[in-house]
């Protein structure tokens, strides 16, 4: 548990460094990584309450990085879709981070970091399973 909160740890400080907060920072990469991104797969995702990622969704968009959009298919539910301005901010962020993951994989090795990935997500099915969810 903690070798998983020390990496946390770390991304939550390259977070604040860049000014913004750790579960922001998940939110973006969602923006990345999920072809539609909607609160509610962000939520399920990172395991956030609704209302952190909703305020986090709604400051982005004051400050003008993103929009929500109707997608067929979705129902009610809205996209996350960077703007022009949030595109930019986006990019920057995530350029840097990815540099420094880059880093990271290359100094511990593509074949450790696939092993320790692996095994953390097997222990976290077995605690999920174990403890009835």
């Amino acid at each position: 548990n903690q070798a998983i909160i020390k990496i946390r740890g770390a991304y939550a400080a390259w977070a604040k460094k860049h000014e913004m907060n750790y579960h922001e920072l998940l939110v973006l990469y969602s923006i990345r990584d999920m072809e539609v991104a909607t609160q509610k797969k962000v939520c399920d995702s990172y395991f956030l309450p609704k209302q952190t990622v909703n305020n986090i969704v709604v400051s982005m968009k004051n400050r003008g990085y993103v929009t929500l959009e109707s997608v067929e298919g979705l129902g009610k539910e809205k996209a996350i879709v960077l703007t022009e301005e949030g595109r930019k901010y986006f990019d920057g962020i995530m350029e840097k981070l990815d540099a420094c993951e880059m880093d990271s994989v290359n100094e511990i090795g593509e074949d450790q970091l696939k092993s320790m990935i692996e095994i953390a997500d097997k222990y976290g099915e077995i605690l999920w399973k174990l403890q009835g969810n």
